[in-house]
């Protein structure tokens, strides 16, 4: 990192953020690129049928088996894994999968909390508390009371502000006629926010950004399960709200 080993040096903090969005930019653009293979799914059910030799299927274990082996056929050795699914002997208690249930609470209260009225204002004002923040920060550099740093640093994280705050405006102006363009325009926002300002922050205050990042991060979170409950309403209705949108691609992730 540096000359010295010193590795607490001041931009640390905006290397390793800056690393770590490039690998998520990276890993989202070469995610669902191709469709996954028989022979994926092949090997997923031959994972499962393993597990279920030892300790047995549960009722929705075996059918998530049945499912990935269909998905399989036409490999060489599908049948077979197929007709061993069968033969596996049952199994009425599970073994809990703690980060699943986690995970599946978080969602269903994230769910709940999106259908709530002032949900929107919420994160509207956890946005607007984060954008105020970023502003003293571009100020204090202007104001020379953080040294080291250009005073082109203050004039970019206040330049990334305004178009994150209009960017948050235009949201709500046009959420006021249409739910899913207002919270994809807000959700703009939160990535020139996420992308750009949040750079900036963390070579100016180093690990005291983590503050605003974990606001961006929760109103991110927040506004993807919204445009999710906004784009199954209107594709299919409440019905399908609860579905996943594909189980048994859980496993090949």
């Amino acid at each position: 990192m540096t000359s010295d080993n010193d590795y607490f040096y001041a931009p640390t903090a905006a290397i390793i953020y800056v690393v770590t969005v490039l690998l998520v930019l990276v890993v989202e653009g070469l995610h669902g690129r191709r469709p996954h293979h028989p022979a994926e799914y092949l090997a997923v059910a031959a994972d499962r049928l393993t597990a279920g030799l030892a300790g047995g299927f549960t009722p929705a274990a075996r059918e998530e088996a049945r499912a990935l082996a269909a998905r399989g056929a036409g490999e060489p050795g599908a049948d077979l894994v197929a007709g061993l699914v069968d033969t596996v002997p049952n199994d009425d208690s599970d073994v809990p999968d703690l980060v699943r249930r986690g995970v599946d609470r978080v969602v269903g209260w994230l769910d709940g909390l999106v259908d709530r009225a002032w949900a929107a204002w919420l994160v509207i004002g956890v946005l607007l508390l984060g954008s105020a923040a970023e502003v003293m920060v571009g100020l204090d550099i202007l104001g020379g009371r953080v040294p080291g740093l250009p005073a082109w640093t203050g004039v970019a994280i206040l330049a990334a502000v305004s178009v994150s705050v209009a960017l948050l405006v235009v949201g709500v102006v046009v959420g006021r006629r249409d739910r899913l363009r207002g919270a994809a325009w807000v959700r703009r926002a939160v990535l020139v926010s996420l992308l750009f300002t949040q750079v900036l922050v963390f070579r100016a205050v180093q690990w005291a950004a983590a503050f605003g990042l974990v606001l961006d991060v929760l109103a991110f979170i927040a506004l993807e399960v919204a445009l999710r409950e906004e784009r199954l309403a209107a594709g299919g209705g409440a019905a399908t709200r609860r579905m996943p949108s594909d189980g048994n691609e859980r496993g090949i992730r």
